[in-house]
């Protein structure tokens, strides 16, 4: 929270000088700066002061700013505030929501401050404002306070003068007053932010302060969105105002660069700092390495360079390593290998930096770093966490001399990012303190004279941060009101984006006694905790997250006594809606008396409408104008009902559906003519509304549930009905996208139960045998009507299987003769319009098997289906245009994608001929021969429309998202016949694959192990190192195995290829290039990612590792082809956040068989049964040679063929690549299957490898280095040379 009076206190405010006359300048100043601030938010909602003093007085504004920086709306405001009492309510509404919603703590100011005009204390709360919303509350990019300033407290100033001395240090800035006359700083943080934008600023001459300020302040204003909240007259004034000046500066932390700057780079020795103990006057040795630091930030661009001289005027070697890091530093090393006075000469462009050059006296020999150790939890594998200061201490007794020196390597391989500080306690003991910035593996190298100590690097895994204030409390058991005793108090704690941490929660009765409190975890992120309170009283909920409280906790609950009442609430507006449309409820008193009251609390005020239906019953309507989470009271003599509040869930206003369009019809609807026991049916109409969830329940008189069955007719309409059980008035209720649709709810009067003579019997009612007839006889007796449904019969008998007649079929077909091309015998049922059909024997064959004429076994129809050959209807989905110019938008992504997640095992079980689970935007009718835009889950098969015995068919509906069925299968990317070329250097992309195994694939990227970060090498699909192509069984024993050799061109690769063959000597002896050193075959458990890679560790093959990650047989045509910069490498790839990965990424890969290729994202959650596309079937039980199940996999349609398994998918934003994935394979219907690169990595417990000083490689139109066989020109297979396709 924050307290005025400590800030003002803080930022020591001179008292003498806050007392000066209204027209002081700092007064005015204060003023100018403030008004503009609140203007800069205000214009967002069209509004604006003119003068800060008197446009306040009315609260109207501050209502409006204070909305505009929460974020949140409030509930009722006096929106024509004639009378001193409405202003008053106004403002001090707006200040109770501050304190008590925003943790904002205000001292001695009051509402009548605000009204009556007084300046001072007017500027003090907008002050406020300005520290928590603009200074204390953002995270800066690029922040790095120095290690415990956090845990320290530091203030709003000191926080925002240390980050602009950490982006000018060349300036003693040490105020926001004085400091900034001149214009100099302002001109130096301007292009220490975007470079070369205000390059000459050392070059300004300090009496032209004036023209100083404009130039920056025009410049920052123009080209990085920084408005003048004060202007460069205000900043050159001796009075400058110190909160003016905090105000201004502190919107350049999250200034960004527009496009088209006028940058003009500025080489700038003099900016050159360097530090280490290598330049340290003493304390270096003979034979250690001595190391130091170059950092050339905001010294423009140029290369360094170091000279270093020993006593005898000879030069000695230095390495030097650009660590691309957000300083520009260099690390330095060199060993001196005499005693004496050495000099080192550092250079940036030609010209000495400053210090230059640095006088070293060498000792004698250096002790011994063997005798060394070190221990701490800083050391430790675990219990580091990100942005938390550890430490550990090293032992130096009797090792002689020799400095400490300690590297700490960052997940991302950057070596300056953590910085430690070492302090000496003892002669002998060194205390080190260190504050990781990111979670994962990191590197601690920790050096006495030169050499690393025993057990150096350690390996410190480090946790992400815990930020408990992003967890936050939903539900009814944390309301104030509403909830009693014995009731079921449910909540619900959210801690997506809090990171890892322990959920706490304690619940203190009346009294002070603790009460329990069930927690069960229901997915990631979400908690959901019951209590029952025994006693009436106030209660207080304390919720904690890694040991501090949450968002609004502790939550105070009064629970009032138990009570039962007849009063029920129903409808869809209890339980959410949709802005913009009315959410309805209805209340029934039951002859209950007393004065029924209504209350909505939630983000926005709604009105409320109630109508009284004359029956005891009343229909309530409230309009909700924000989203978010409402707390719905129903109130009968002004206290809730039981089970209120209600909890709705209000979703954001949309255009994608309208409730108000749909419409309801039928004879099981209206008031009167449903009588007990018959079938009342009626239809509801949404082809005019949209898409949207349709819900509908009804309801008899004593609110028990009545089922209602609904029939969706494809079309846009449903056919409902259901069956009245008791004489009673029913209520049906539709919802439409969580809201009533018009008419709703109906009320029917349900009449007495009606007799018939109508009788029905025979031996098909009470079961059957597969493959006969099931028959029944209706006799009417006389009685006249249209045959439907009659009481005491089943409204569609279903067809119900002996168990002998299983068995028999079962064992039909364990005895049917296995011959060449068969891949599987089972028994089966067709599912043709939601009705079962009769059993027989399904054969699956070879596409090129002939021998199909055994037509029935033991009795049984026998049908004949091709395994590897599915039907065009996915592939014309896949490429049609309604899926490429409409594809799913990320909410909708996101809703197919949770609901597949949640039932992808269930599905893999119950289904096994299930090959694929993905999403699409289309729903496929007649064998692709009818598209609608319809977002749905799609289930791809072997044979659409055929069931196995004991397998139910797919789902129509899977919570309440539509599903389609395809035929469509994957197989992963294997081995290739289109001979490879040997590369003496590995690239991207070239043919691999293990030493005496005829298997092929793709070089992925190249990766640095995390557990020993001097390990490199590289990764590649885990099946690529396999045999999958042969009918051998004994090759199902030939997984690859640690140590064993991979090579490169792999052998598959020499059979074919004459010009390999013909140089063969030459290179035969060195074509391994690795060891299988890590596999990952299976899902990992952190992300619920499948994934199968390998690592391939190519420490004892150094002599074929790249200078930098480039492309096997990337030429300049395939480059403009794909509209990639020529210089495009993986040198320095990161990662990209799974999160950035959207329908709109283009994505490329560069594969051995095709080459450079791109696409885009169809699917970010695809999952796959593996079964190998080649002719695998070993045994008659049909087992597959090499079978997995993949889940959450991107789908792409990046091309790809045989041989592409293992390169990696990425994409690029201006000059960096990120990479994406690891392809895996490809499906029947020419999409790509891609794992997500963030779970390969953890898999394998590897870093991608970034590459100091890549030189780009050559580019030629036709590269000579590979021969680009089977290369992928854009064409599909013959059959679909006549469809229509959209690029």
């Amino acid at each position: 929270m924050h307290d005025i009076e400590a800030d003002l206190d803080e930022e020591d405010m001179p008292a003498t000088e806050r007392e000066l006359a209204d027209d002081a300048q700092w007064k005015l100043i204060q003023k100018n700066t403030f008004t503009r601030w609140a203007n800069e938010h205000l214009k967002t909602v069209n509004k604006h002061m003119n003068d800060l003093e008197n446009d306040l007085s009315d609260g109207l504004r501050l209502v409006a700013l204070v909305e505009v920086l929460s974020g949140k709306k409030f509930k009722h405001i006096n929106k024509r505030p004639n009378f001193r009492t409405q202003k008053l309510e106004n403002v001090t509404m707006s200040l109770k929501f501050l304190e008590e919603d925003e943790g904002i703590k205000i001292v001695n100011i009051d509402s009548t401050d605000i009204v009556d005009k007084k300046l001072k204390l007017i500027l003090g709360l907008i002050w406020t404002l300005i520290l928590h919303y603009s200074i204390s509350m953002p995270v800066w990019e690029g922040e790095e306070p120095e290690p415990g300033e956090r845990e320290k407290g530091a203030t709003p100033k000191q926080r925002l003068l240390g980050w602009i001395q950490g982006k000018v240090p060349d300036l003693p800035i040490k105020n926001f007053t004085h400091d900034w006359n001149d214009g100099r700083a302002v001109g130096a943080l301007v292009d220490a932010i975007a470079p070369g934008l205000c390059p000459d600023w050392e070059d300004w001459d300090p009496k032209k302060s004036k023209p100083n300020a404009k130039e920056a302040m025009d410049a920052a204003e123009k080209w990085l969105d920084v408005p003048q909240l004060i202007k460069p007259e205000e900043m050159i004034n001796p009075k400058i105002d110190e909160l003016s000046m905090m105000t201004y500066l502190s919107q350049f932390p999250n200034a960004k660069l527009k496009p088209g700057a006028p940058l003009r780079p500025r080489t700038n020795a003099a900016r050159v700092r360097a530090y280490g103990p290598g330049i340290e006057p003493t304390g270096n040795h003979m034979g250690a390495a001595a190391r130091f630091t170059v950092e050339t930030f905001s010294a423009g661009r140029g290369e360094v360079t170091v000279i270093i001289l020993n006593p005898k005027g000879q030069q000695e070697t230095c390495e030097v390593i650009f660590n691309d890091d957000r300083n520009k530093t260099y690390s330095c090393t060199y060993t001196p290998q005499m005693e004496g006075d050495y000099r080192v000469i550092v250079k940036f462009s030609t010209k000495e930096i400053p210090k230059s050059p640095f006088n070293v006296k060498v000792e004698g020999a250096a002790g011994d770093a063997s005798k060394c150790s070190a221990a701490g939890p800083g050391l430790e594998k675990s219990g580091v966490m990100a942005l938390h200061k550890t430490y550990f201490e090293i032992f130096t007794e009797g090792a002689g001399r020799g400095n400490v020196e300690v590297i700490i390597m960052d997940p991302a391989g950057h070596r300056e990012r953590v910085k430690p500080v070492i302090t000496k306690k003892t002669e002998f003991t060194y205390y080190v303190e260190y504050t990781p910035k990111d979670a994962g593996i990191h590197s601690v190298q920790v050096y006495f004279a030169g050499h690393q100590i025993p057990n150096s690097p350690f390996s410190v895994g480090v946790s992400p941060p815990v930020e408990p204030k992003k967890c936050y409390a939903t539900g009814r058991g944390v309301q104030p009101k509403g909830v009693r005793v014995k009731d079921d108090a449910v909540f619900q704690v959210h801690t997506k984006g809090a990171g890892d941490g322990q959920l706490l929660v304690q619940i203190i009765g009346p009294g002070g006694v603790e009460e329990p409190c069930k927690i069960k975890k229901i997915d990631e992120y979400t908690y959901e905790c019951v209590q029952h309170p025994k006693t009436q009283g106030n209660y207080v909920i304390n919720i904690t997250f890694s040991g501090q409280h949450i968002t609004k906790s502790p939550f105070k609950v009064d629970v009032g006594p138990f009570k039962t009442t007849l009063i029920r609430a129903f409808g869809p507006g209890l339980e959410g809606g949709t802005c913009g449309y009315p959410a309805e409820f209805t209340v029934d008193t039951n002859g209950e008396t007393g004065a029924l009251g209504f209350s909505i609390e939630g983000p926005s005020q709604s009105k409320i409408d109630c109508n009284d239906n004359g029956d005891g019953s009343a229909d309530v309507s409230y309009w909700p104008t924000a989203p978010g989470e409402y707390a719905v009271h129903v109130l009968c003599n002004e206290e809730d009902i039981p089970d209120s509040p209600y909890m709705a869930q209000i979703q954001p206003q949309t255009d994608a559906y309208n409730p108000k369009l749909v419409s309801a019809y039928g004879p099981g609807l209206k008031k009167d003519g449903v009588t007990c026991g018959s079938w009342a049916e009626f239809t509801v109409d949404t082809r005019k509304a949209g898409r949207a969830p349709l819900n509908i329940t009804a309801i008899d008189k004593e609110f028990n549930p009545v089922e209602v069955i609904m029939k969706d007719n494809k079309d846009g309409t449903y056919s409902c009905q259901y069956l009245p059980k008791n004489h009673t008035k029913h209520v049906i209720t539709i919802a439409f996208g969580g809201c009533n649709i018009p008419k709703s709810p109906f009320r029917v009067d349900v009449g007495p139960y009606k007799t018939t003579l109508i009788r029905a019997y025979g031996p098909g009612l009470e079961g059957g045998t597969c493959g006969y007839p099931a028959e029944f006889t209706v006799d009417t007796n006389g009685e006249t009507g249209a045959l439907d449904a009659i009481p005491g019969m089943s409204r569609s008998p279903e067809f119900r299987n002996t168990p002998s007649a299983g068995d028999e079929i079962v064992e039909a077909c364990s005895t049917f003769p296995w011959t060449e091309g068969l891949c599987g015998v089972f028994p089966a049922y067709e599912n043709i319009g939601n009705k079962r059909g009769n059993a027989f024997i399904a054969v699956e064959i070879d596409a090129f098997a002939h021998n199909r004429e055994l037509c029935k076994h033991n009795g049984f129809e026998v049908r004949y289906f091709e395994y590897n050959h599915p039907s065009l209807e996915a592939a014309i989905v896949n490429v049609s245009k309604e899926a490429i110019e409409m594809p799913l938008n990320p909410g909708e992504m996101k809703t197919l994608s949770d609901v597949i997640n949640g039932h992808v095992d269930r599905l893999f079980t119950t289904h096994s001929k299930l090959t694929i689970i993905s999403a699409s935007p289309v729903h496929s009718y007649r064998q692709g021969k009818i598209l609608h835009r319809e977002p749905c889950i799609v289930f791809y098969c072997r044979n659409k429309g055929i069931v196995p015995f004991g397998e139910p068919p797919f789902p129509k509906k899977i919570d309440d998202i539509p599903t389609d069925v395809r035929e469509g299968f994957y197989i992963p990317c294997g081995p290739s016949q289109a001979p490879e070329v040997y590369n003496d250097i590995l690239r991207v992309g070239c043919s691999i694959g293990r030493d005496q195994v005829p298997c092929s694939g793709s070089l992925g990227g190249f990766v640095r192990d995390r557990l020993n970060p001097r390990n490199v090498g590289f990764i590649t699909s885990y099946h690529v190192l396999i045999h999958i192509n042969s009918i051998d069984p004994d090759h199902l024993s030939h997984e690859p195995q640690e140590n064993q050799f991979v090579v490169q061109p792999s052998d598959m690769d020499l059979e074919d290829n004459k010009e390999l063959n013909r140089d063969r000597e030459s290179w035969q002896k060195n074509r391994q290039c690795g060891k299988v050193l890590r596999t990952f075959n299976g899902v990992h458990e952190r992300t619920g990612v499948g994934v199968e890679a390998a690592f391939i560790s190519c420490s004892d093959f150094t002599e074929r590792m790249p200078q930098g990650a480039y492309f096997a047989g990337a030429t300049e045509r395939m480059f403009n082809r794909l509209g990639l910069d020529h210089g495009t490498t993986l040198s320095h790839a990161k990662i990209i956040d799974p999160a950035h990965v959207n329908l709109h990424t283009v994505m490329y890969k560069c594969g051995r068989s095709t080459g450079l290729t791109k696409g885009k994202l169809q699917s970010d959650t695809a999952c796959l049964r593996s079964i190998s596309g080649y002719r695998a079937i070993l045994s008659n039980e049909c087992s597959a040679e090499w079978d997995v199940t993949l889940k959450r996999q991107y789908e792409v349609s990046v091309p790809s063929d045989a041989g592409d398994s293992g390169s990696l998918v990425f994409t690029t934003r201006g000059n960096q690549t990120y990479i994406i994935g690891m392809l895996e394979g490809k499906t029947s219907y020419h999409s790509t299957i891609v794992t997500p690169i963030n779970a390969v990595l953890d898999a394998l417990n590897v870093d991608i490898l970034n590459f100091s000083t890549p030189t780009l490689p050559t580019l030629h139109p036709n590269d000579p280095q590979r021969i680009p066989q089977g290369a992928y020109s854009g064409d599909l297979p013959a059959e679909f040379h006549n469809l229509s396709l959209v690029d």
